[in-house]
């Protein structure tokens, strides 16, 4: 039995003009075990249905938190609380392993003359994290890693 593990970021890697709201990078892994996904999967679907009448829904968090598009229902409070509840109880609800690595930008750029990409130096130590945990938990079994985008400029590079 093999897991996967879904990627994603939170912030940006640039480390010109650091934005002093939001200085760090975050990429963090969401594992599920094989035998977990089909039941995850159909979860999120009833979320996404019960919540915005699709499950075609994609819940990017910016756009969750700036309540837009199908999101905008969220700026009705009542709305707004039931979905995260919900959200809440079904991230409780699943058996699962998330493990995350943030790079403080402004440390980096201080520590080397020339940093490498903080987006880059995450995943490397992400990925890390994730084969520890597998060859400790599960053997030799395989991880599958299914990153988001993160948009074509930063997919290309």
């Amino acid at each position: 039995m093999g897991s996967v593990a879904y990627i994603d970021e939170s912030g940006d890697h640039n480390l010109q003009g650091i934005n002093p709201q939001f200085p760090v990078l975050t990429v963090v892994a969401f594992i599920l075990k094989d035998d977990h996904i089909h039941a995850f999967e159909e979860k999120v679907r009833t979320l996404k249905e019960s919540h915005f009448g699709s499950d075609d829904v994609i819940l990017h968090s910016s756009e969750i938190r700036k309540q837009l598009g199908p999101f905008k229902v969220l700026q009705k409070p009542n709305k707004r609380e039931r979905f995260f509840d919900d959200l809440s109880q079904l991230i409780i609800d699943t058996p699962c392993v998330v493990t995350s690595i943030s790079i403080d930008k402004a440390r980096l750029i201080k520590h080397y003359i020339t940093p490498d990409n903080p987006y880059i130096l995450a995943l490397e130590s992400l990925i890390e994290s994730i084969i520890h945990w597998s060859t400790s938990s599960q053997g030799t079994s395989p991880v599958q890693l299914i990153a988001e985008s993160r948009g074509n400029k930063e997919d290309r590079q």
